[in-house]
């Protein structure tokens, strides 16, 4: 072993495993290189590499004091570790040497040689791959900018055209570097976000905790759509994968769920392979978001039901009946109402009363009995009845007292 020993090699130190070894003495081999140090004007610094034999080494930092070293060149006293004796694998004492530009012996050759060998690029991972490890859309209000309830039907029908567009982006090849994968991000998002629940207003069990948020599938507006939230669940479980994949593209290049180029490049293959899948869950969709809108218009322009109908009073009967009867005006009803029936309303208020009533029949409800006038007949003196009208302004006791008289 060339080169100038060192006071700690010649004497028993001990090493890592627990046992004293003397280097000098032991180790099969030796490298030794100068270092630049921060104590460089103290003294010099080195670095020492033992073969302990059985591709087993050991790294020591040992800093010479130079009024410690004789004409010579000897070390007369002893300098002091900067790092202590420690063991270090084979590639590492491989790295060193070959840094320090020491030859190095064929067995550290081959060491070094494999280990810097570049690995085969791992096997591309199938796209259900990210479907489980990356969270899709966003928590969504109910309620828009203006403060205004979301309107669910508009909401749908953005989906389904941005749905639509995918299919003719994939239609006529995506490309990659292109803006194309653009509508994927969209759609994929916009079908698995979520919406606030608010707490004041849930319906749920009075002793269940309500949730924070819930999906498309969970909203109150689609309970009526079987159809369409059964649609909706399709779509979202097909484009998962694919939209989970495109989010892995832009996480950090270490982490180990990113997609790598190669797994990048083939995404537009994959998505056109599932090209016939896409047109028929977005032709359901599209089917079942009509059929649900068409629906809810006919409901509208129904007359309700008898059993929805909430019965009228009678005094809106009365009102309906005199109207059908006589044709009267609704002020000509008012008056006739107070005048015959005690039944003060307002001229508006007679016209809303003679439509409850005519819904009411127009449902096929049957009208109830008429009621009789609150203004009952008086009964009459006949001999009154005989006089005849009063010309003369008199009282009938005046009158009669100067009948009698006569």
């Amino acid at each position: 072993m060339p080169g100038r020993i060192f006071h700690f090699e010649t004497i028993p130190i001990l090493l890592p495993n627990h046992t004293f070894v003397t280097l000098h003495e032991h180790a099969t081999s030796r490298w030794v290189s100068g270092l630049v140090s921060q104590y460089e004007l103290i003294g010099r610094y080195f670095g020492i590499i033992h073969e302990l034999g059985s591709d087993r080494y050991v790294y020591s930092k040992y800093q010479v004091h130079e009024w410690l070293v004789d004409e010579n060149d000897t070390e007369v006293g002893h300098g002091e570790f900067i790092e202590r004796t420690h063991n270090i694998p084979t590639l590492g004492a491989a790295k060193l040497i070959y840094d320090w530009q020491l030859p190095l012996p064929e067995h550290l050759q081959v060491v070094l040689a494999d280990a810097m060998r570049p690995e085969p690029p791992p096997a591309p991972r199938p796209v259900e791959y990210w479907a489980s490890r990356i969270q899709l859309g966003n928590v969504r209000s109910r309620v828009d900018d203006s403060g205004q309830p979301l309107h669910i039907e508009k909401l749908l029908g953005e989906l389904l055209q941005s749905s639509i567009e995918l299919v003719h982006v994939i239609r006529r090849g995506v490309t990659a570097a292109g803006n194309d994968l653009l509508r994927l991000k969209y759609v994929g998002h916009r079908l698995h976000d979520r919406f606030k629940v608010d707490s004041k207003a849930w319906v749920g069990p009075r002793d269940a905790v309500p949730p924070a948020d819930f999906g498309w599938c969970d909203l109150p507006e689609l309970s009526d759509a079987p159809g369409v939230r059964n649609a909706i669940d399709e779509l979202a479980k097909l484009l998962r994968p694919y939209s989970a994949k495109l989010d892995a593209f832009m996480w950090p290049l270490q982490h180990p769920d990113r997609a790598t180029w190669e797994e990048q490049q083939l995404l537009p293959q994959e998505l056109k392979e599932i090209l016939p899948e896409l047109e028929d869950a977005v032709g359901l969709l599209k089917l079942s978001l009509s059929t649900w809108c068409e629906g809810k218009a006919e409901g509208e322009n129904t007359p309700e039901t008898p059993a929805q109908l909430k019965m009228p009073s009678k005094e809106d009967f009365i009102a309906h009946r005199i109207f059908v009867a006589t044709g009267y005006d609704q002020q000509e009803i008012a008056d006739l109402l107070l005048r015959q029936y005690s039944i003060s309303r307002h001229r508006g208020t007679v016209s809303r009363m003679i439509e409850r009533a005519a819904k009411w029949i127009e449902a096929g409800n049957a009208l109830p009995d008429l009621p009789k006038p609150t203004n009952r007949p008086l009964t009459m003196d006949p001999e009154r009845l005989n006089l005849g009208k009063n010309e003369e302004g008199r009282t009938p006791r005046q009158g009669k007292l100067e009948r009698s008289a006569e």
